[in-house]
């Protein structure tokens, strides 16, 4: 959460957190629940003199007083988080204004290390926008990267802001079966076939051959959200792909015909292929230039596919 620069009085202040709030509510619908602070309620000023803490010893609207003290969470970074604090003290992290200056922005940074959003209520400009621009440099590296910001409810209907909360959610699967019952969701531009089920069955959530999947499936879909008319051009998505020779397509056609949920069955033959260590793996796929959808058929080991 972001408060740069403070309001001027009280009331204003009070309307910011009121306006803070409806935006959590929109957002519970999408899986948020807490919004992350610097520090103490003491500590994080809504007005000049004048802290959350003032605010909640002084509020008569006991919902809105009881709302914020169930989602307030500090500090902005997990100490047992350990990767997301080295990545944090390895870093200087800056927001530069339009007539050259820089601030340090610690709410930025952590909505950027933990890849998730930014709520920022504030009434300049430049705070007002769904992407920010924020300076990350080190002793070696200067880059300049995006950080998803919301800022009013109706931001949550814009495209940019849903891509990145499916990217969210991607982080936080607990397990095969969530993803699973979530697939639709995560990858709206796919289709699963049901033959993919049994396939990542033995992966757990947090294998980095599951994750490494997750990223092939979140390029296609990319892709394929993006198929509006024409040939499915396999070439510029960006991946290490081919189609199969006749010849291997002819001798493993029983591996690779799968059903496609309203399709009926496909002999698949476009494939992703990648490895982890010394294990190979095929993704196949079919694009069906009709719904302008790709059905996934297979994910695994290349040997289950025919090589």
């Amino acid at each position: 959460m972001s408060a740069f620069p403070l309001p001027t009085n009280l009331e204003l202040g009070e309307k910011r957190i009121s306006e803070l709030l409806q935006i959590y509510k929109t957002g519970v619908g999408f899986g948020f629940d807490r919004i992350r602070f610097h520090g103490r309620s003491d500590e994080v000023k809504i007005a000049e003199n004048y802290t959350i803490h003032n605010w909640i010893q002084q509020t008569k609207n006991f919902t809105m007083k009881n709302l914020l003290l169930s989602i307030y969470k500090k500090p902005f970074i997990e100490d047992s988080d350990q990767d997301e604090v080295d990545t944090f003290i390895q870093n200087k992290y800056n927001y530069r204004f339009e007539d050259g200056e820089e601030k340090e922005c610690l709410g930025l940074a952590s909505a950027f290390i933990y890849k998730t959003l930014s709520i920022g209520f504030s009434d300049i400009s430049e705070w007002q926008k769904t992407e920010i621009k924020i300076e990350v440099t080190n002793d070696t590296t200067h880059n300049s990267e995006i950080v998803y910001n919301v800022y009013k409810q109706k931001n949550f209907t814009l495209q940019t802001i849903l891509e990145q909360i499916i990217f969210v959610k991607r982080r936080v699967l607990k397990s095969i079966p969530e993803f699973w019952k979530r697939k639709e969701e995560l990858f709206p531009s796919l289709v699963f076939c049901e033959s993919v089920k049994k396939q990542i069955e033995f992966f757990s959530a947090n294998d980095d051959r599951f994750k490494l999947i997750l990223n092939k499936l979140d390029r296609l879909n990319s892709f394929t959200n993006s198929w509006i008319d024409g040939e499915f051009d396999s070439k510029q998505i960006g991946l290490d792909l081919s189609p199969d020779t006749k010849h291997r397509k002819e001798s493993s056609i029983d591996k690779r015909t799968f059903d496609c949920p309203g399709l009926g069955y496909k002999v698949f033959d476009f494939h992703i292929k990648w490895s982890f260590g010394r294990q190979a793996f095929r993704l196949y796929f079919y694009p069906d230039k009709n719904s302008r959808r790709v059905f996934i058929g297979y994910i695994g080991d290349k040997s289950g596919i025919g090589y």
